[in-house]
């Protein structure tokens, strides 16, 4: 068997891999790819006979789907993490290296009526 079969082999025989495709296909996310930082360390620890698992780390998603909202983006992102927390779900998108999501986006801006209605209140930062 080659090398290349013997990766696809390993890939569909492991059930969190499996699990993975299936919860990125299930949200039509068709063009989310698998990382290889994951993949790589199933290669190594199949070829150190030492278990396996995705789930000590972060999967790295690249997702750049140019006809989809950056609000759309952070809602699959939060849905995915929130439904399926039992994997470290890290989406990149954006370009070709990845980006990470902007630290502004860690809080949300607080609607203007409620600042309207409570004068010690201010808006979060960068909103």
């Amino acid at each position: 068997m080659d090398q290349q079969q013997q990766l696809i082999d390993w890939i569909s025989h492991d059930k969190n891999f499996t699990e993975i495709f299936n919860i990125l296909d299930r949200y039509h996310l068709t063009e989310a790819t698998l990382c290889a930082g994951s993949i790589r360390e199933l290669v190594w620890n199949k070829l150190e006979n030492k278990p396996s698992s995705i789930l000590r780390n972060n999967l790295d998603i690249y997702y750049n789907d140019p006809g989809e909202s950056y609000e759309h983006y952070l809602t699959i992102q939060s849905t995915l993490n929130q439904r399926h927390s039992k994997y470290l779900w890290d989406f990149k998108g954006g370009v070709a290296g990845g980006i990470g999501i902007e630290s502004k986006f860690n809080v949300y801006p607080i609607p203007v009526t409620d600042i309207a209605g409570n004068p010690n209140m201010t808006q979060n930062p960068n909103y």
